[in-house]
């Protein structure tokens, strides 16, 4: 149960680095957003299409949304493991406990 604890948290590092990658691509978006409407400005017969790019950013916030609700499921699974676990060892100690009583009779 601990190896899967290890495999969860490995993934659930994966997935808030991939949420780190996706802010930062947002990031980079809006500032060629920025710079785009910047350029029209400055010349004023450019037109400024800006949509695919906006587009762009909100598939990434809802990629963003999807991952943030599987870390939520990863951090749950880890914690029923976790909770696994305990319940083993107490079972343990109580199994260790009832022996010692035997064994002393």
């Amino acid at each position: 149960m601990e190896d899967e604890i290890k495999e969860k948290e490995d993934d659930l590092e994966e997935v808030e680095d991939k949420i780190d990658e996706y802010e930062d691509e947002i990031k980079e978006i809006k500032k060629q957003i920025d710079e785009k409407k910047k350029a029209a400005k400055e010349d004023e017969s450019a037109e400024v299409d800006v949509s695919s790019e906006e587009a762009r950013i909100k598939d990434l916030e809802v990629s963003i949304g999807g991952l943030e609700k599987s870390i939520n499921e990863i951090k749950k699974s880890i914690n029923e493991l976790k909770d696994k676990i305990k319940a083993k060892k107490t079972e343990l100690e109580s199994k260790k406990a009832q022996i010692k009583q035997i064994n002393r009779v």
